[in-house]
């Protein structure tokens, strides 16, 4: 499979053709269907900032070089909306 080495001890980063064959792969077997590698990029991202994860941390996971280019893939949901106004109610 293409992988990379990507600077860190013992890890590798999967070239962009690989990532979108796992992905098919996946999605295939779960029975999903009109998925691609980008919405699993995007839901992989939302789902670790929706966990509190630094989006420092999401943006190397993700591979980019801007911390801009990661938060346009996070989605953010009127739940969420909801919740940071609550919490900043005196």
């Amino acid at each position: 499979m293409g992988q990379k080495r990507n600077g860190h001890e013992g890890s590798f980063r999967l070239s962009a053709n690989s990532v979108v064959g796992v992905f098919a792969r996946l999605y295939e077997r779960a029975g999903v269907v009109g998925a691609s590698s980008h919405s699993g990029r995007r839901w992989f991202m939302t789902e670790l900032a929706r966990r509190g994860v630094h989006p420092r941390i999401i943006q190397q996971r993700a591979g980019h070089s801007s911390v801009a280019t990661t938060q346009r893939y996070i989605e953010i949901s009127p739940d969420q909306e909801r919740e940071a106004v609550r919490m900043i109610r005196l």
